[in-house]
């Protein structure tokens, strides 16, 4: 990786956890092309994996970690971000039909 890419040292927490992303992905593969007399096998690897990266992620949300320096954004519903009552009011016309409405045949 680009050094001027790297904004500062990731939490060795953070990278334990990448690593045991990549972990389950590759379990996850071993299971899909897995030989039928392995599929025991496969499905104990994803298993474990599984619970590695689970257990990791509990730790970082104990220890306050986020993968992200800013705040989310808010969520989007549809097409426009629920902005309070004025919304609402407008998405409730639209529906009734007691908005602006263009007849398509005159």
């Amino acid at each position: 990786m680009l050094s001027f890419l790297r904004a500062k040292k990731a939490h060795p927490l953070l990278k334990e956890i990448d690593q045991a992303r990549r972990d389950y992905r590759e379990a996850e593969m071993t299971l899909n092309f897995a030989d039928p007399n392995f599929i025991d096998h496969a499905v104990h690897r994803l298993s474990t994996a599984q619970s590695q990266l689970n257990a990791l992620i509990r730790a970082a949300k104990k220890q306050g970690l986020q993968a992200w320096t800013k705040p989310l954004p808010p969520v989007v519903s549809g097409s426009t971000v629920e902005a309070g009552e004025e919304t609402v009011k407008k998405d409730r016309a639209d529906k009734d039909g007691s908005g602006s409405h263009v007849d398509q045949n005159p």
